[in-house]
């Protein structure tokens, strides 16, 4: 498992605290991908990213199908970008 640097931590933060917006993509099991913006995002730990629920369906229904997706950050004040791909879980 990778372990996320202050410097990453720092930008997967809710976006009203200095953060970034992230692009969430995942894929259907027969391969339609599905991308979504989201705003509440923040790292738990040293290797988590958590993504709010904000009612993205298809995101779910991807996630149950194939539960991998992939995160990309632009984080343009520092001109940095990261994207970051693994296993992903709904948590209810």
């Amino acid at each position: 498992m990778a372990i996320l640097t202050e410097e990453m931590k720092k930008v997967l933060r809710p976006i009203g605290k200095g953060g970034a917006v992230v692009h969430l993509t995942t894929c259907s099991r027969e391969g339609k991908p599905n991308i979504v913006a989201e705003r509440f995002v923040t790292s738990y730990k040293d290797e988590y990213i958590l993504i709010a629920d904000m009612f993205a369906q298809k995101t779910k229904v991807n996630l149950n199908e194939n539960p991998t997706g992939c995160i990309s950050v632009a984080y343009p004040v520092n001109d940095h970008k990261w994207v970051f791909y693994g296993p992903c879980t709904v948590i209810t």
